[in-house]
């Protein structure tokens, strides 16, 4: 387990990129774009590179020298990107996108409007190379390990992550905005302290 650094953006967007291609919300989420995982591998990319490696954390599980798992957290009151944060995925994401960043825009600032008011740490994004083998939860305990007794939050994109946040100590708050015709998206709060 590490943290990622600038040189390991790129390794990292492709983790989750791979991870979240086949989910049905985050696709929607961008206009159902005909190559999806490329789609996602420029939004993480940017998001990883212009907010969340240098102002949240970044975890990586590495087994054998290759990552296999990443989470993006934002650390507590940093989860609001900043003009210049906004303006380099701007850059990055409309000639890439094209329209598809309107909708993505949309769905971001919906879910951002819920969120919990007290300070926490936010998991944006999860995602293992090798599903069902224990990363995912290896890199849950190390995150709430560090958060301490400061709480953390998530949304949940499919049952699996949501049984797999119960599982670690979360607990269902409410249902997060989700793109027309997706399931809904439960909201997740850990109050802090160690995982369980």
């Amino acid at each position: 387990m590490r943290a990622a650094g600038p040189d390991d953006v790129s390794e990292a967007a492709e983790v989750l990129a791979e991870a979240f291609a086949s989910d049905e919300l985050s696709v929607a989420a961008l206009g159902r774009p005909r190559n999806a995982r490329g789609a996602l591998r420029t939004v993480f990319t940017s998001l990883l590179r212009h907010h969340y490696v240098p102002r949240g954390i970044v975890d990586l599980a590495v087994r054998d020298g290759r990552v296999v798992g990443a989470a993006a957290w934002s650390r507590p009151g940093e989860n609001d990107l900043r003009l210049g944060e906004f303006g380099a995925l701007a850059v990055d994401l409309v000639p890439a996108l094209g329209w598809r960043v309107l909708p993505a825009a949309s769905y971001a600032w919906r879910t951002d409007r819920v969120h919990p008011r007290p300070p926490h740490w936010y998991l944006y994004a999860i995602g293992v190379r090798m599903p069902g083998r224990g990363v995912g939860g290896i890199l849950l305990d190390h995150a709430l390990a560090r958060a301490g007794g400061v709480p953390s939050y998530c949304e949940a994109s499919t049952p699996d992550s949501a049984r797999l946040y119960e599982r670690k100590g979360f607990r269902r708050i409410g249902e997060a905005p989700t793109p027309r015709g997706c399931p809904p998206q439960p909201q997740l709060w850990h109050p802090g302290g160690r995982p369980s």
